[in-house]
């Protein structure tokens, strides 16, 4: 079994969409935990509080333990993904030697 059996090469590799995507993941990540804190604090201080008042800003607490934990690590990885695909690119159009190979 060769390397480039295991990794289809009709599909190139696409570094800068991952790498782009990693960015746009981390900004709205980065933006939606600067944003949300002051719309909770807005719809607070809106009007008196009402039982739903309280269920939506534990709804935004929520959404914005959600995006701490998952979008910007998640954006992270996707950069590190991109870095290892533009240095992995050209090693991959190269191998010809089959997987666990050590020639």
């Amino acid at each position: 079994m060769t390397m480039r059996s295991v990794i289809d090469v009709r599909r190139p590799l696409r570094p800068r969409l991952v790498l782009t995507w990693g960015i746009a993941l981390i900004l709205g990540g980065v933006a939606l935990e600067v944003l949300l804190p002051a719309i909770g604090a807005a719809i607070a201080t809106a009007r008196p509080s009402s039982a739903m008042d309280q269920d939506l800003l534990l709804a935004l607490d929520l959404a914005a333990r959600l995006v701490r934990l998952l979008v910007a690590p998640v954006g992270a990885a996707l950069i590190g993904a991109s870095l290892v695909m533009f240095f992995l690119a050209p090693l991959v159009e190269r191998a010809d030697l089959p997987i666990g190979s050590r020639d």
